[in-house]
């Protein structure tokens, strides 16, 4: 793990799974997480990618299959997730 541990969490801190292969990456500043937020599968395929603004999930969340094809796209407004109105 890399990053700071004080009164905040700071820094980019990585997660491994058991095999070694990365499981998270995720940075921090004072304790919220900002930018990028990915999870890997254990064979080191990307699982996720969601981008964080002040501790809360904002703009597009990706989310990737065990061979890397992407699946599904969420996509949230400061951590509220937006849904397109419906056509009438």
């Amino acid at each position: 793990m890399l990053g700071v541990f004080s009164d905040f969490l700071d820094g980019l801190f990585l997660t491994y799974h058991s095999n070694g292969k990365l499981f998270s990456s995720v940075n921090y500043s004072e304790s919220k997480i900002i930018g990028k937020y990915e999870t890997f599968h254990p064979d080191g395929q990307k699982k996720s990618l969601s981008e964080y603004k002040n501790g809360r999930k904002n703009g597009i969340s990706k989310f990737y299959d065990k061979n890397g094809k992407l699946v599904k796209k969420l996509k949230y407004i400061f951590c509220l997730l937006y849904t397109s109105p419906s056509p009438r």
